[in-house]
């Protein structure tokens, strides 16, 4: 199978190795089995996330743990694609301001509100410091599980 995006009932998949597959005739995309080792749980502070390669706004964390994150935007992003992410947090809650994580794209779909685009990353060689920072994040503002997949 090439190395494509292909969009199925609203999601968009790369389908290169481990990402997704095709399932049967009926065209339906089956996502490789959750990996997540973190319960993933909606929070109550939005961070705004910034793109430091094109210094744009990317949108807000609607979930996240040390491997990987939810992002709610305007725009789709591309699947399969690297970028540097600062993700502001919440004023005073530690001694910086932002982290700055490499990620990876690995899906989107459009949001239940159609004006908006849901994203997931994963995150990658996160340090043990905001690999605390971000279980501490989820720890104070988590609501609720996210029992997406």
């Amino acid at each position: 199978m090439s190395n494509k995006t292909i969009c199925r009932m609203g999601r968009y998949y790369n389908t290169g190795e481990g990402v997704g597959q095709l399932s049967n005739a009926s065209g339906i995309i089956c996502p490789v089995d959750d990996r997540r080792k973190f319960r993933r749980r909606f929070l109550a502070f939005y961070s705004r996330v910034f793109d430091l390669r094109s210094h744009r706004l990317l949108g807000n964390v609607v979930d996240i743990t040390p491997q990987g994150l939810m992002l709610l935007s305007e725009t789709p992003l591309p699947p399969d694609t690297a970028f540097r992410l600062e993700i502001e947090l919440p004023e005073g809650f530690a001694s910086k301001r932002a982290i700055t994580l490499d990620a990876r794209s690995r899906w989107c779909e459009v949001d239940i509100d159609p004006h908006f685009h849901n994203t997931g990353f994963q995150l990658l060689n996160v340090t043990p410091e905001d690999a605390a920072i971000i279980e501490a994040i989820v720890a104070a503002f988590g609501i609720r599980d996210n029992q997406r997949t």
